[in-house]
């Protein structure tokens, strides 16, 4: 492989291009991509020997002091998210299972450092999905009512639902008259969404 073609190789992968998109690029092997980048100190998340299939993690990753930031795809909400044996899951919790060892399916992998796109281990714990609500809650990131994003009510539409509803008002009724659907009107009676409006 001619030095020019690596050096350029070299270049696009420092600039931030992933391992796969200059893999493409240039037509060069990956194996022969890993070695000259693990010659020449760039190579992003070689952390030694993965079993298959976290081998593919390698390069997905920017290793550094603080977090480490997946490269890869995201889902909605930041988070990385990976292609595992068909199915697809989390990057932090692939890269945790890849080096720590296995989770539970029960148990949720949480970030302690709030970056939806780190998946360095030691920035992340093991816990129930209460104790990511909770940790959640501590650090102030949930939000509640009117203030969340695709809310559609607002906490005194949630009073006037409860209050038409003891009145004898019909759910049809009400979600007519608020525009919304009868099942989001029937989770407000049933206090299985507005929990927090008394």
């Amino acid at each position: 492989m001619a030095k020019q073609n690596i050096d350029v190789a070299t270049e696009m992968y420092q600039s931030g291009g992933s391992l796969r998109s200059v893999e493409r690029d240039t037509g060069i092997g990956r194996e022969t991509l890993r070695k000259a980048f693990t010659e020449a100190g760039i190579m992003r998340g070689r952390l030694g020997h993965l079993p298959d299939p976290f081998a593919r993690l390698i390069g997905s990753f920017s290793l550094g002091e603080g977090c480490w930031l997946w490269r890869g795809p995201t889902n909605n909400h930041g988070y990385g998210v990976f292609s595992l044996k068909g199915r697809r899951t989390a990057a932090h919790r692939a890269v945790y299972k890849a080096l720590v060892g296995e989770v539970s399916d029960e148990l949720d992998c949480c970030h302690a450092c709030d970056n939806p796109r780190c998946v360095r281990p030691d920035h992340i714990f093991v816990g129930t999905r209460a104790d990511n609500m909770q940790d959640a809650k501590r650090k102030g990131r949930l939000v509640f009512g009117s203030a969340a994003k695709h809310a559609v009510l607002t906490e005194g539409d949630v009073r006037e639902i409860r209050k038409r509803r003891r009145n004898g008002e019909t759910v049809p009724s009400i979600a007519s008259r608020l525009g919304v659907g009868v099942s989001c009107v029937q989770n407000v009676v049933r206090g299985a969404t507005w929990g927090h409006v008394t």
